[in-house]
């Protein structure tokens, strides 16, 4: 038999996926759409304490929205150095996770700068 608390867990995480699927359909444009994917992701993922949505256009990456200012200067320390989880994802297609900065070795600067944001995994 499932406990009362897993099942509450179980219930909030339906809902929070709910609404983020909602975000796909909704007629509130791209950019509202975006910062409720990037406000939403936070409290979706375990540990996440800030998420930011990059996107690539004509070569040039931005941010489109973010969950917070640090995840934006975060985002930002990115791109002056031209290194970073998110950049590399960009570049290879395919997903990047850090447990620990403390074992990484590449993106220096990036983590250097985002260090002092508080930031020690991505």
């Amino acid at each position: 038999m499932e406990s009362a608390e897993n099942m509450n867990k179980s219930d909030d995480l339906t809902r929070r996926l709910t609404e983020l699927s909602q975000v796909l359909i909704a007629d509130d444009g791209l950019d509202a759409s975006l910062q409720r994917v990037a406000t939403l992701s936070t409290s979706l993922i375990g540990s996440c304490d800030g998420c930011g949505v990059s996107l690539a256009h004509h070569g040039t990456v931005s941010t489109r929205a973010a969950s917070d200012d640090r995840a934006d200067r975060v985002d930002e320390i990115q791109y002056k150095y031209e290194e970073g989880p998110c950049l590399h994802a960009i570049e290879t297609g395919k997903a990047v996770q850090v447990e620990s900065f403390d074992d990484e070795t590449r993106w220096s600067k990036f983590i250097e700068h985002a260090r002092e944001e508080g930031i020690q995994a991505s």
